[in-house]
This record gives structure tokens, sequence and C-alpha cells, in this order.
């Protein structure tokens, strides 16, 4: 569609269609393995600390809350009451266990102290 001035204009049935309930914005992802996750849960803390101490505050919560968010995913504690809602998570080994509890409360024990 063209606008008074001749510039294009964006299709809006287009983008009602694309906000229709039922219809999902967000991409679904293979599950990846557990080890991977709780890694990549430790690799955001890590650079948060980074950031941390280059007193890029707002970098640092970000990574802290990004880190937390994997692991929630991960945490049987939380994800009890939505078990039939979605893919249930994998029971974690100890080491798995206490990784994820060590860098969540790293992580909560950061954010608090920014």
């Amino acid at each position: 569609m063209k606008a008074a001035d001749g510039e294009e204009c964006s299709d809006v049935r287009g983008a009602a269609a694309a906000e229709e309930p039922g219809v999902s914005r967000h991409r679904q992802t293979p599950m990846k393995p557990t080890w991977t996750l709780l890694e990549e849960a430790a690799q955001m803390k890590t650079e948060g600390n980074a950031f941390y101490r280059e007193r890029n505050i707002r970098s640092a919560i970000g990574r802290y809350h990004r880190a937390l968010l994997i692991l929630r995913g991960l945490d049987s504690d939380v994800m009890a009451s939505v078990k039939d809602f979605g893919p249930e998570t994998p029971a974690l080994m100890p080491e798995q266990e206490a990784l994820l509890r060590n860098t969540q409360v790293d992580c909560y024990n950061n954010l608090a102290g920014g």
C-alpha cells in the first residue's frame, strides 16, 4: 500500500494476522542437554562478574538474570507446578543439582549486592 506521500505502508492485515490468538510468537527449539544448559548459566554468571568488575552494572544484572532464567527451566522445584504444560524437566544428577544451586545462590547474591 502507498501512503499519501508515496512511501510504502505495512499491510495492516498481515500484522493483525500475526497477533491472532493461538499463533505462537516464540520459536520452538530442541531441548539442549542438561550439562550444556548448566554450563551456559555458569558462563552467564561469569560474564556478569566481568561486567560488574568493569562497573557495567546494567549488563551484569542482565547476565545474572539470563543465568537464572536458564536455571529456572532446570529446577524441578519450580517446574513441578507446570509439569503438565510442557516437556518434563530431566532428573538432575547430584553434581548437576549442586551446580544449579550454587550458580543460583551466586547470581542472587550478586544481584542483591549490586
